[in-house]
Order: C-alpha cells, then structure tokens, then sequence
C-alpha cells in the first residue's frame, strides 16, 4: 500500500472519528471512543488498522468500523488496475438513465450518504475475459476480530485468479440467480415490516449484502416480508425501495418484491381484487409505474398466491395462469418478470382417511394444465420436492412437466426443517440429489439442473434458481459460521448446477479459513456426511423430516405428522408405514412423473430404499434391499448411526484449535456441542416413539435401555419437584418426568452417590427454554466441576420454546474426569423467573462413550 493512500485513510477515519464521537460513544473491542481520542499514539492504532486490513472495509469508513462493523475487506492486488464493472450484468437493461446516488438530495432520516459507485466505495470488481480479482473471504462475519491476515490470502491470489481454477464458467447456466431474503430478516434495522423510508439506511451492511449476493453470483433480489403486507406499495416505502436499489445497483443486482395479491381491495380501497377486473388492472398498472420511477431496472414481482391462507385468483374462481399475467401485463412494457411460487396445496380439506389424497400431487395438479397458458415473462418456481424442504424428497415432477413454461427450482438455505442452523448440515449433496436426477422426458436425459431450470430442454430463454436464505443481522450473516457454506454453495450451483459439492466446500473453505490442508480435510469429513447424519437421526427411508410440522418445525415430533389436513402423512400404525403412492393401489403420484421414471418408483422392487417410505406403505418387517434389514430395525440403527456420526464433529473441530482463530473456533465449538446432544435426544424421541408403536424390540437391545443414565426424578432431591414433560418422548425417563425448582425465587439441588472409580464422561441432561436464564451448578465432592447459564435464546437461531418439550431438551457433557468410589455428584438449580433451572438425567459413561 502507498504512503499516500494510507495518509488518506487516517483522515478519513480520523474525520470519522470526530464526526463520530460528537454523536455517541461507541463501546468495542479496541477502547471506547474517548479512550481512542485520547490514545497517546493514535497514527500508530491507525498504522497498526491499516496494516491488517487495508482501506478497504466499507461504503461510508464510519467510526463504527472500529468496534468490526464491515469485516467483509476485500483484499485486492494493487498491482492489478482494471477497470472497475460489474461482475454480473443485469437480465434487463435499464429503461432510463440512472440516477448515481452522489448526486442525490439527501433522504429524510438517513445517515449521511457517500458516493457509493464501486470506485468511491473502493470496492473494484473488475473483470476481463478471464480473470477476476479474488475476495478475500467467501463468507465471513461482519463484527468480529478475525486472525487471519492479509498475508495468508496472497498465495490464494496468486494461484486463484482464472475462472477456471476456481471452477466458474464464464456464463452462468442459469438466467435467473435469485436470493430470497425472507421473513424480514436480511437488514431488520433497514426494513421493519412498513418502515422502510423511515429507519435509517444501514450502508456497510447494505453494501455489504450487495457484495454478499455478487460474489454469490446472484442477480435478483426480492424484497420479502413475511406476512406479506399491502402497505409495502405505500409510495414513502416505494421510495424505500429505491434506496435499496441504489444500494444493490453498483454489485450487479436487481431488486423486486413479493405482493399481497388483495392488495388492491386492502391497500387501494378497491371493492376487488379479481383479476380479470379492469379497476384491479389499472390499480396494478399504477403501481408497477410508480415502482418503476423509483427502480428504473426493479427487476419484477414474486407472488405466492392461494396457497396457506395467501389471497388469491381462486377467490374469484381464477386460474392461477390468470392471476399471474395480471402482473406480467403491467410489468411487461418495462421488461419485468412475474415469478410465480408453485408451492401451492390444499392445507385444510386433506383427509388422511382417504387413501388417494396426497398433498404431493398438488403443485403438478393445478400447474400443469395450466401450461402455455402463462405469458412470455412469467417463470414458475417450483420447490426441489412435492413437499416442503424435507431432508429427502424425490424431484418434483413439475419440472418436467411444462414444456411450454419458463421454470425454476427453488431451494432453501435456510434449513428450516433441518436443524435451523443449530444442527450443521451442508446442504449440497441434497440439492445435488435433485439438480441431478434425470426425468426421462421422452426417453432422453433431462436433468433438473442442466437441462430443465436452466431452459435448455425445452429451448426457453429464461430459467433459474431462487435460494430461501436467512441472511439477517447476525455477525456471520445466517447464524453460524459453517452454515455459510450452504449460502455460498447455493451461490455456486445456481451460477452452474453441475458443480461438485465437494469441490465447492473446497473452494469455500480455502476463501474462508485459508490454505491449510489438515483445516481442508476435517472440515470436508465432517461436512459431506452431515446430510445424511442429519436425514439418519431425524427421518429417513422418505419418510420425511419427522419434526413439529404443526408447530416450531425444529424438535422431533413425529406423532405431528398424521391426522391433521397439512398432508406430511406418515400412515404409521402398529403394523405398517409409508404412503402409497401408486398408480395401481395409491394416490397416483408415481404417475406424474414421465413413464421411465414412474415406472421405477411405480415398483417397490425398483425404488430406492432411500425413498422406499415415500412411494410404498409397507409392514414394519418389510426388508430393504440394500441391507436386508428390515424398516423397523433400519429406523433403529440409522437413528443411532446418525446421532453417531453428529457426536464426531466437535471432536473434529478440536483439532484445530491451533489453525482457526479463536472466536470463530470458541462459536462453532458451542454449536457443535449442542448438535451431538441434541441429535440424542432426536435419536431417542424418534426410537421411542415407533418402539411404542410397533411393540417391536430393537435387536441390539438399545432403544430404552440406558444403563449409564441416573435420571433426575431418581436422585436425592431438596428444593426440586417432579414434572411431566410436555411430549413424553422428549424426556428419557420410562415415566416420562423431569424436575424443577419448586419456586422461582429459590434454588434447588440434586444428588446422587457415584459407586465406581475412574475416568469418566459425565453428561448431563436438562431444558434451556424461553423465559429466563436459570443456572446449573455441577459440584464433584467439594469441588466445582462446571457452571453455566441457560442463554440458548441467546445462543442460537432456533424456534423460542416455553416449556420442557424437545426444542429445549439441551446436554452438557463433561469429559475426562477423575471419580472417586462414593463421591457425590451434586447439581446446584438456581432459577430465574419463568425458568426452574429443569433437569431430565445424568449420565456417567466411560470415556467417549455415547449413551
């Protein structure tokens, strides 16, 4: 770096800080602000920043970058002056010459605003016909204090400048690569429900998510917020938008909106929102204008329409081809896309009693006669399974079911049936199940990915990949570090499907954690198994992700899964599981797909056991081809071998801790712990659940025998009480009870004699839930074994819980400790308001055994 420009950061940062600290005193890892002021050798502080991580850290370089706000730095080869573009050209040239965004009046109630064009923001991202200049991190948190220096990128760069070493293609396979950031939760500070124009305009972290999206590789944002509310087309939050886009605009993004489709009835006072009626036409034609003064390059409207109590045209007795061309009409003369969720289905009328209905068939049923119906500017987004994100579902049909309709596949990164980014599970491998899976149209190869999204098959000019991500406010973005491999990888396939999962959590890994073989190799031996540990432990054979449907979609609950109109039947009983979808006996589902493929799943003889549960009903003693075992005991071992697996991972991360630096290493180490726990208590409610139901034994005599557990209701206790737990396959005792405080204002003990001696692990089970922060003190004889506070809602990202149920089912386990013969293992419970300090069991297993 020149002299010059590092003369130029310190005054900048310097004019910051003054700025800065007139406002507000900001509190951070370096000093406060005053102590900065009056810090005897403050060039050198700057000296010693600007070394580490250059100028280079955000839009507006505010003082709050001192607390590690903007680590996305990107660390470019000065050496190297190309001029700066786009990466990703946008789908739709703009309509009117944009407006830069230096030149703009300042908005009402915004933080000051800089230049943001890519040169201002000193952000280049150049690219000729061959090379790009590589970011520093694929991924990496936004506050934090990273160890990595800028010296360990340089051999990356040097070798890592060709697409091709990078395994990009030049031109992405598919149009289309959209990010949807739902449920209100990629800048909660920047879009509160209907705040848009009023809460001041985050830079770093907007530009920040720009840059996200474009070394993601992505080209189309929507706007998303869940519930969908009208009032988003308020001409103040219209404005909004365009402060979004201008934001987007200089990393190659288009932005566009997901609708309330009665927004004309409950926004625009309308008497209607039929479709076909001219004042609902003129009233969408308005809008789409309005929006386009504001975002001259809005990219088009999301719409989810009639589906899980969404308005719709079906109110009118519509079809949905109807309700989508009233927006592809409006958008058309401005070149904008109508993309129109698939994901539609009858929630209420399902009966399982009836042997034909089938929730799977929806999406094919009311799409596919629709097909060429849909005018030219609309693309159907079809979810990877008939389904709903479970952690195995066949192809849907649909894709290859519209040979006269534009599709995509829509993914979910945000594994909101998969352990919701407490669990770790690289999501690759499974989207890769779907994005390779030949439908046979016609006897030929056609694979979802390839050929089908990408519009190739069947010769369409628009395809494409929309991700459901959760991108928010947290420092690493999604939550968890390792959960930006999902982020990324998603980025990678929807620029090219046929990418390698391993290869892409290579490139991930080497951009994020830098070059060092051994950090390569553990991380991609404890990822690439981790789909299938997760789909062993929580739902396998196809019979879905057996968690709480009705409710958080987080614990195992897999008694939520029948008798109920959602349609995620199991048709378990005490003889037999699994849901016919046969053509010859069943709901006809197999039939949906072209005739090669049906006839594969059409036969029990020829369905993947994988998916054996999600085509045939069959008795629990049916045997797998595979293994020979039958389902029952299958169930049994995959459950065991799942959770198995899970508690390898935080012994694998330990290896590292002298090659990640320490905050990042400390955050995936308390997420991995939490996994191996609680993938138990998923192997346990689920075993249980089924041996209760079936009456058959497990042959390896493990499911409810648990000879290393105490269980709480069985030690001495004073100031405790027992409960019975909510779900009684969440507790692991026999009658179902756990213990708690007897107050909230007053502590309670439990305690139990421990006759061997020797090395032990010691686990303890208890239930962390909403409500409070209550404290467990672990003694060992006199001495203070471990102590901590119940802040998983603090913690992690799951569905809150107020009671003992399974999403609050936790587990510590503390290793290698030395025990006495009659030593007293003694837990201290202090509550803290609705908290009662809960405890299930203890266990006390020789060393690296899981019980």
């Amino acid at each position: 770096m020149s002299t010059t420009r590092e003369a130029a950061f310190k005054q900048r940062m310097l004019d910051e800080l003054c700025q800065q600290s007139q406002a507000r005193g900001l509190v951070g890892p370096l000093a406060t602000m005053a102590d900065l002021l009056k810090a005897e050798d403050l060039d050198a502080t700057l000296t010693q920043l600007f070394l580490e991580h250059g100028e280079n850290i955000c839009a507006t370089l505010h003082a709050g970058w001192l607390r590690r706000h903007g680590q996305w730095v990107m660390d470019f080869n000065d050496k190297i002056d190309l001029e700066p573009v786009s990466r990703h050209k946008p789908i739709f040239e703009p309509k009117a010459n944009l407006q830069p965004e230096a030149n703009r009046e300042p908005e009402a109630n915004c933080e000051p605003e800089a230049n943001i064009g890519p040169e201002a923001m000193d952000l280049d991202l150049p690219m000729s016909k061959s090379k790009l200049i590589v970011h520093r991190y694929a991924c990496t948190r936004t506050n934090s204090t990273l160890a990595t220096k800028r010296s360990s990128v340089k051999p990356f760069m040097s070798t890592c400048l060709q697409f091709g070493e990078l395994g990009m293609n030049l031109s992405p396979l598919n149009h289309k690569r959209v990010n949807l950031h739902q449920m209100a939760c990629f800048n909660q500070s920047l879009r509160e429900r209907e705040q848009i124009p009023s809460i001041p305009l985050k830079k770093h972290r907007q530009h920040q998510g720009g840059l996200i999206n474009d070394c993601l590789g992505e080209n189309t944002r929507p706007e998303t917020v869940r519930p969908i509310v009208p009032t988003l087309l308020a001409p103040q939050n219209i404005a909004g938008l365009g402060r979004i886009a201008n934001a987007m605009r200089p990393y190659g993004i288009q932005i566009g909106i997901s609708l309330n489709f009665a927004s004309p009835m409950s926004y625009g006072n309308l008497t209607t929102f039929d479709p076909l009626d001219a004042g609902v036409k003129t009233f969408w034609n308005d809008i789409t204008n309005n929006i386009y003064n504001a975002v001259p390059d809005f990219a088009g409207y999301l719409v989810k329409a009639n589906s899980e109590g969404q308005p719709g045209p079906a109110t009118y007795n519509r079809t949905l081809a109807q309700g989508a061309n009233l927006f592809a009409d409006a958008l058309k003369p401005h070149g904008g896309l109508v993309i129109f969720r698939a994901f539609v289905y009858d929630y209420q009328n399902l009966n399982e009693s009836v042997w034909k209905d089938d929730r799977a068939l929806a999406a094919n049923n009311y799409f596919q006669p629709l097909d060429g119906q849909f005018d030219d500017n609309v693309v159907v987004q079809i979810k990877y399974g008939p389904i709903d994100f479970q952690v195995r579902e066949p192809a849907s049909p649909l894709f290859g079911n519209m040979p006269q309709t534009p599709v995509m596949a829509e993914l979910q990164i945000a594994v909101e049936y998969l352990g919701q980014n407490c669990h770790f599970v690289y999501l690759a491998p499974l989207w890769k199940s779907v994005l390779d899976f030949d439908m046979r149209i016609d006897n030929t190869s056609s694979l979802v990915g390839k050929d089908l999204i990408t519009g190739k098959h069947y010769g369409h000019k628009l395809g494409g990949m929309a991700g459901v991500a959760n991108v928010g406010t947290n420092i690493t973005w999604v939550g968890y570090d390792l959960a930006q491999s999902n982020l990324y990888a998603y980025g990678r396939l929807a620029w090219d499907p046929t990418r390698d999962p391993e290869d892409i959590l290579h490139e991930w890994t080497r951009l994020t954690f830098g070059l060092d073989p051994m950090v390569l190799n553990t991380i991609t031996e404890m990822a690439m198994p981790s789909w299938r540990s997760f789909e062993n432990y929580s739902g396998n054979l196809g019979i879905q992700t057996l968690t709480d449907i009705t409710g958080n979609h987080y614990q195992p609950a897999p008694s939520s899964q029948d008798n109920n109109p959602w349609g995620q039947w199991t048709r378990a009983d005490h003889d037999s599981v699994g849901m016919d979808r046969t053509v010859w006996n069943g709901t006809g589902y197999a039939g949906q797909y072209a005739p090669e493929v049906a006839a594969m799943y059409e036969s029990l003889d020829t369905t993947p056991d994988d998916l054996l549960l999600w085509f045939h009903h069959v008795p629990w003693t049916q045997r797998l081809k595979s293994t020979g075992e039958t389902v029952i005991q299958h169930f049994y071992d995959a459950h065991y071998a799942g959770a198995a697996t899970a508690n390898t991972l935080h012994t694998a991360w330990e290896s590292l801790a002298n090659k990640i630096d320490a905050e990042r290493f400390a955050a995936v180490l308390f997420r991995l712990n939490y996994q191996a726990g609680h993938s138990l208590v998923w192997r346990d409610a689920i075993n249980t659940f089924y041996h209760n139901m079936t009456g058959i034994a497990d042959a390896n005599g493990r499911v409810g025998n648990h000879p290393y557990r105490i269980q709480a209701e069985n030690m001495t206790l004073s100031g405790y009480t027992v409960v019975n737990v909510a779900n009684p396959i969440h507790a692991s005792s026999p009658n179902y009870q756990a213990i708690v405080t007897t107050s909230n204002v007053t502590a309670g003990t439990a305690s139990t004699t421990l006759t061997d001696a020797g090395t032990f692990d010691i686990a303890i089970n208890y239930f962390d839930h909403f409500g409070g922060k209550a404290k467990w003190d672990v003694y060992l004889g006199d001495s203070l074994l471990a102590t901590w506070n119940g802040t998983h809602e603090d913690q992690l990202g799951f569905a809150r819980t107020w009671i003992l149920d399974g999403s609050s089912a936790s587990r510590n386990t503390f290793r290698n400790v030395q025990v006495n013969a009659g030593d007293v293992l003694k837990i201290v419970g202090t509550p803290d308001r609705l908290e009662l300090a809960p405890l299930d069991y203890v266990s006390i297993l020789p060393v690296g055994t899981v019980d």
